[in-house]
């Protein structure tokens, strides 16, 4: 019988706070359990990661631009901002394309997408 090797818990900050996490977890999984909401529509813990949707999008220090949480692993004394004007903005421009880009006739959106 084998034994899985041992788990290697790392320490990340997310907006200003030190959080625990396992080296090479998703961000957006981190900071979904230590109670750091970070919106997204394509990602789902059990399919594979997508990352188009854009909306999942932080700050990594270091990074040279924003970076879709979904598909970021963490490492060790990772520095992340989820809140600041700059995720904030880009969010709200993913939003606007998502929603100039929907058909008005849709039919899986209640009131045909009022």
């Amino acid at each position: 019988m084998e034994l899985a090797p041992p788990v290697k818990t790392i320490e990340v900050t997310i907006d200003g706070r030190p959080v625990p996490a396992i080296a090479g977890e998703r961000l957006i999984e981190v900071a979904e359990r230590n109670g750091v909401s970070v919106p997204h529509f394509c990602y789902h813990n059990h399919l594979s990661v997508a990352g188009n949707c854009r909306m999942c999008l932080v700050k990594v220090e270091g990074a040279p631009k924003l970076m879709p949480a979904c598909n970021v692993a963490v490492a060790a004394n990772m520095k992340i901002e989820t809140t600041s004007a700059e995720v904030q903005r880009a969010r709200q421009n993913v939003l606007q394309f998502l929603m100039l880009n929907h058909p008005v006739d849709c039919g899986v959106c209640d009131k045909a997408g009022e």
